[in-house]
């Protein structure tokens, strides 16, 4: 039957008689300042190859969950494509606690090129930059997007001779909620819509 283990270590603490400063003994089996010991992150990175939620690993080896995403984080680096595709796509999406981050995949295959932390412009430019030469970057022929105007800015300056595509996805989407918008406004009263047409003049 399995239980879990918990191995009690106890520090040991030296002072130097001389500049009085302090060290603490370590060990192989646990990181300086971590709780989590080696074999147990090995195992946690074992359970994450068999593409197992974080919180199913969670639970089988009775850490948090928080604590699974930080020993993946730290452990599991992803490599950008070795061969930058000619049609690129550039999207944002949620990731972790709340925050950005920015994603570019093949548009030909969908496959991954690259996944990014975040999604500011100097962050997207360093990458490329870095990675790829000048004659890679424009080789890239098409660059689809939503209409994000940061990402605008920028598209030439990596690949000078790519087309910007704006994708068919966010111009419907922007149409919906336009009609939508339009649609409520009509169904207001006249006075409702009186205030509502004066506050936006206002705003300029």
């Amino acid at each position: 039957m399995d239980r879990p283990v918990i191995l009690e270590l106890n520090k040991q603490r030296w002072r130097c008689s001389n500049c009085h400063s302090t060290c603490t003994a370590t060990t192989p089996v646990v990181s300086t300042n971590h709780a989590i010991g080696h074999g147990l992150a090995t195992h946690v990175l074992k359970l994450a190859s068999k593409s197992l939620p974080a919180k199913t690993i969670a639970s089988l080896t009775g850490i948090s969950t928080n604590s699974v995403q930080r020993i993946l984080t730290a452990n599991i680096h992803p490599h950008a494509s070795r061969r930058l595709p000619i049609n690129l796509c550039f999207d944002e999406f949620r990731s972790t606690h709340g925050s950005m981050s920015f994603i570019c995949i093949d548009a030909d295959t969908h496959k991954s090129v690259k996944v990014l932390s975040d999604r500011l412009n100097r962050t997207i430019k360093q990458f490329f930059l870095s990675q790829y030469s000048t004659a890679e970057r424009a080789a890239v022929q098409r660059v689809i997007m939503d209409m994000n105007a940061s990402y605008q800015a920028f598209v030439h300056e990596l690949f000078p001779n790519a087309e910007l595509i704006i994708d068919r996805f966010h111009i419907i989407q922007l149409m919906g909620r336009t009609i939508e918008e339009f649609e409520m406004l009509q169904n207001l009263p006249p006075e409702e819509l009186l205030a509502r047409r004066q506050a936006r003049f206002r705003k300029f």
